[in-house]
């Protein structure tokens, strides 16, 4: 078990984490293990209860469904993972035996992903909206479209237009977002990876319309050389294209450490240089099994005093 402790502060100097330049073979230590279920446990900082729950139960190193439960509201949530020709194509959410939430992903004839679709369902009042993204590939760079609907047919509501990068490995280098709900600015990050493809750096900046710029946050993480369970299960469900399409949608926390879903290495540092942030101690804690696949990963953020913690949430993946 190894364990490291890094302060993030910022006015601390960066310093870039990079893992080793050990390739690993995956598919060969697939093989060998079977991931059946893995648990995603938020904590309550006070009590360290357990605060909220998901379970995700998989096949083939896929999601195929999820129970999530939060203790606060006594809030139930199941889903269901739909897969055509080997690709995700819909996740349908209940709660209490009623569909809340279908989320459909359409794809052109080369297996990009055009349409990613939201459709909501208001239970109470039985409002339905659509949340509709539309991706247009051309050779260097993908335009989307992202607009709103109460029929599912007009979508007439501008939400965002952004702008994507990606580069020779599907990793998202470049986005960029215009919101018109706030439009006065424009949302830019930058990314940078290491040789084997985990993000080691993004930096988040803001456009204002005289052009210029401001940094709001430049972020840089480490890794160690095991294999992070949690990226090869989102590679097996989404793909790794569509996981760096998607991506801003995932909560944009700073604390919520957004590569641990597409970094092949588990995350062992963390700095930040950002407004407004305080100088928290972070620990990182994996265990592994004997191929050196991550099957606990702990998160833990602490106080300023370094005693209490502040945020902590867990990983645990459960093998035949």
């Amino acid at each position: 078990m190894k364990k490291s402790i890094f302060i993030i502060s910022c006015f601390s100097a960066l310093i870039i984490y990079a893992c080793s330049s050990i390739e690993m073979n995956n598919q060969e230590n697939e093989a060998n293990i079977n991931f059946t279920e893995f648990i995603y446990s938020v904590y309550d900082p006070l009590t360290l209860n357990t605060f909220e729950q998901t379970n995700y139960l998989l096949e083939d190193h896929k999601i195929t469904s999820s129970i999530y439960y939060r203790n606060s509201s006594n809030t139930t949530l199941t889903n269901t993972y739909i897969y055509l020709n080997d690709k995700i194509s819909e996740i349908i959410t209940y709660e209490n035996n009623q569909v809340i939430k279908e989320t459909n992903y359409n794809y052109d004839n080369s297996g990009n992903l055009v349409e990613y679709i939201s459709k909501y369902n208001e239970t109470d009042t039985l409002q339905l909206s659509y949340d509709k993204h539309t991706f247009n590939h051309t050779q260097d760079t993908i335009f989307v479209e992202r607009k709103k609907s109460l029929d599912g047919i007009n979508y007439d509501t501008q939400i965002s237009t952004m702008k994507m990068i990606l580069d020779e490995n599907n990793n998202r280098v470049y986005f960029e977002a215009f919101d018109y709900i706030h439009n006065e600015q424009i949302n830019i990050i930058k990314n940078t990876y290491d040789t084997n493809n985990n993000m080691i750096v993004e930096e988040t900046s803001t456009q204002f319309e005289d052009g210029s710029a401001s940094i709001i946050s430049l972020d840089t993480y480490g890794y160690n050389t095991s294999i992070n369970t949690l990226e090869v299960i989102y590679q097996k469900t989404f793909g790794r294209k569509n996981s760096m399409l998607l991506y801003h949608l995932e909560p944009q926390l700073l604390f919520n450490f957004n590569p641990r879903f597409i970094s092949p290495n588990s995350i062992n540092a963390f700095t930040s240089n950002s407004i407004n942030i305080e100088a928290f101690p972070v620990e990182f804690e994996n265990t592994l099994n004997n191929d050196g696949y991550s099957i606990l990963d702990d998160f833990i953020v602490y106080s300023s005093n370094s005693t209490d913690y502040f945020h902590k949430f867990t990983l645990e993946y459960i093998s035949e």
